[in-house]
């Protein structure tokens, strides 16, 4: 069971977070129907869960100096402008509120990195550690992922084609053209230079779901089921961008997509970082995802806003990623303690 001071920092941290969402989300349909885009709000939104995790530390240490705390000042003043240019979106054109947000995102990175570097201390609980991350691990992971989110595209193309859903392979394009193959592998070889001007927004997320709210709903509900309801509600979390950025006809396809999405990757980064006890890693790997369907976003199947394809592209995604809840390190429950922020 959680204790008093835990449920109180679960309340602020679910109220920041969703709180914020909820309000910037009412800006979204004005913005999608003057610029018919709205993907600049899925960068927004990444910010709240650690702007959640930030008010829970300053309350909770607000008589004590601690030196990360200009590093979370920094970080505050980041997702302000990001919400300030969604806003701005309204009355300003589209391209200059992306801009903007786009170079606080680079610069606050950037400014992140070296006060992190500079300020972390071994004496601070908070601390974000880096220097217990190896290159092994980063590799080993980095591919063990790589591994599992082509086994389970491979799976749903044969699927669909099993039971006539589809007549050809759709992932056909990529392996006919070796441009393609060249390029999609020029892009992930130099995605590490662009993660670190761009960072922060995955650890806006991973330090919110991962580094928080993990730990809280595995002492509560249990290792295995703690990691599926965190999966859960990271899926809902996005409902606002299914129903405008993520769906073209079907939101509420899109919608259960991400919640399977959500468990999927959710179980799979739960698995890493309770082997590694580093947030970086897992940042790492929430931006090697989005780059890995960014860049294959143009082979990879579209058409998935039915029942049926919904159907086979969760199984296909379950099947792959589930299996690492079977792992014993979702029996070790002492860990939780070395993981809690305290």
């Amino acid at each position: 069971m959680l204790t008093s001071r835990e449920k109180k920092d679960l309340t602020i941290f679910i109220s920041v977070t969703l709180g914020l969402t909820i309000i910037m989300s009412l800006f979204i349909p004005k913005c999608y129907e003057i610029n018919g885009d709205a993907v600049l709000f899925t960068n927004i939104q990444a910010y709240f869960p650690m702007t959640g995790v930030i008010i829970v530390l300053l309350y909770n240490m607000r008589k004590k100096a601690f030196r990360l705390k200009s590093f979370f000042i920094l970080f505050l003043s980041i997702s302000g402008i990001a919400m300030c240019s969604g806003v701005a979106t309204l009355f300003l054109d589209y391209n200059i509120c992306m801009a903007i947000e786009n170079m606080a995102c680079r610069i606050g990175s950037l400014l992140s990195l070296l006060l992190i570097f500079y300020l972390s201390d071994p004496g601070d609980k908070i601390r974000i550690n880096i220097k217990k991350s190896t290159v092994k691990e980063w590799i080993t992971y980095t591919f063990l992922f790589l591994i599992l989110l082509l086994a389970s595209i491979f799976l749903e193309s044969i699927l669909r084609i099993m039971l006539g859903i589809d007549k050809e392979n759709y992932l056909a394009p990529i392996f006919t053209s070796s441009e393609n193959i060249v390029e999609i592998i020029l892009v992930l070889l130099i995605s590490p230079i662009n993660y670190v001007t761009c960072f922060i927004t995955f650890l806006g997320e991973e330090f919110g779901w991962r580094r928080f709210l993990q730990p809280l709903l595995e002492k509560r509900y249990g290792m295995r089921l703690g990691v599926l309801i965190l999966g859960t509600v990271w899926g809902i979390w996005h409902l606002p961008l299914s129903i405008y950025v993520y769906s073209e006809k079907n939101w509420s396809i899109s919608f259960l997509s991400q919640i399977v999405l959500g468990i999927s990757i959710a179980t799979f980064l739960a698995y890493v970082y309770l082997k590694t006890k580093n947030i970086w890693i897992v940042t790492w790997l929430h931006y090697f995802y989005n780059l890995f369907s960014l860049t294959l976003s143009d082979y990879l199947a579209k058409d998935v806003e039915s029942v049926e394809k919904f159907v086979v592209s969760s199984i296909a995604c379950l099947v792959c990623f589930l299996p690492l809840l079977k792992s014993k390190i979702f029996r070790d429950s002492a860990i939780l303690e070395d993981m809690f922020i305290s």
